[in-house]
């Protein structure tokens, strides 16, 4: 895979780990972005090519038993033990999008949902909009979000707006992006747990 894994039922991570991140299938991906190596995407190609794998699996049955959500993170990243538990009744209610709050080592300079800084600690608290939330702080019920919408893919949702020369660049907010065209989908419910649950390394 690559720095970002989709937490799947563990039959099925077996089967999407073959996705090479220098594969023909992401070499042809990041050509149609217009990107020259794989360094440039942070990842992102291939957490799309997972995406797509796990919607056809699910479509196709091919997957075997399969979860309601996902999670998509960096190996780097910390989680309480409570994350699990402590979402358990948004699960239970179907809500598309779980959010919970956060500590970053990022600035996060304009965001709103910043609590308190402590040298590079920032504790935020996240919601669903760009600067406001990292990706590895949200769960996603997939058929409601990637499942029902096949441009909730993050290279789809770059910022081309204001980065169009820079094509590296256009990924940064990417996470944000698509999180917060999700929000604006017909029928997408979402909450955000109060507690610190994840640390951003």
């Amino acid at each position: 895979l690559s720095s970002r894994e989709a937490m799947v039922d563990e039959n099925f991570h077996v089967a999407i780990s073959e996705i090479s991140n220098s594969g023909e299938r992401a070499q042809e991906h990041r050509r149609a972005l217009g990107l020259k190596t794989e360094d440039q995407d942070f990842g992102y190609v291939l957490t799309d090519l997972v995406l797509d794998d796990i919607d056809q699996a699910r479509k196709t049955g091919s997957g075997g038993q399969m979860c309601n959500y996902v999670l998509i993170t960096n190996g780097d990243n910390l989680y309480s033990r409570n994350f699990f538990e402590a979402t358990r009744p948004l699960r239970q209610q179907a809500t598309s999008l779980i959010g919970v709050f956060m500590v970053s080592h990022h600035e996060w300079p304009a965001s709103s949902s910043v609590i308190e800084r402590a040298g590079r600690d920032v504790l935020m608290r996240s919601s669903f909009k760009v600067e406001a939330v990292d990706l590895g702080a949200v769960l996603w019920k997939f058929s409601a979000t990637f499942g029902a919408h096949s441009d909730l893919r993050f290279s789809l949702n770059r910022n081309m707006k204001d980065h169009a020369n820079d094509v590296p660049k256009s990924f940064w907010t990417a996470d944000g992006n698509t999180i917060q065209s999700a929000v604006k989908k017909k029928g997408t419910t979402y909450s955000v747990v109060p507690r610190v649950l994840f640390v951003h390394q």
